[in-house]
């Protein structure tokens, strides 16, 4: 068996108090919908202010929490194609946004 340094367990303990802490905090993040909720204040509209979809840039698109450089493509073109969205739940129609998605970035988007 090896013997580690004073160093060597510092460093281990230090490692394993933080995946520790990760998993703990995965775990109630998972279980929680509360402190979820609580914890989401991070994206609150304070920090990203509501973004007009029918004007919004590609590079302003992007910025918007899961939205990506493909989504904001297909808004775009959807967009061009379609003309203006007449409210959020149409984004629902661009090709490649599920539900699940729409609910994660619609409350940092709006409709003038």
């Amino acid at each position: 068996m090896s013997h580690f340094t004073k160093q060597e367990k510092q460093v281990l303990l230090l490692v394993a108090t933080v995946f520790a802490a990760g998993s703990l905090t995965h775990y109630v993040l998972d279980r929680s919908p509360a402190f979820k909720k609580t914890i989401g204040v991070v994206e609150s509209a304070e920090i990203y202010p509501k973004l007009d979809v029918n004007t919004a840039s590609l590079e302003e698109l992007v910025h918007i929490p899961y939205i990506g450089e493909y989504t904001a493509h297909q808004i775009i073109d959807y967009r061009q194609q379609k003309g203006p969205f007449k409210s959020l739940e149409e984004i629902k129609l661009v090709h490649g946004i599920k539900e699940k998605n729409f609910a994660k970035f619609a409350g940092f988007l709006k409709i003038k």
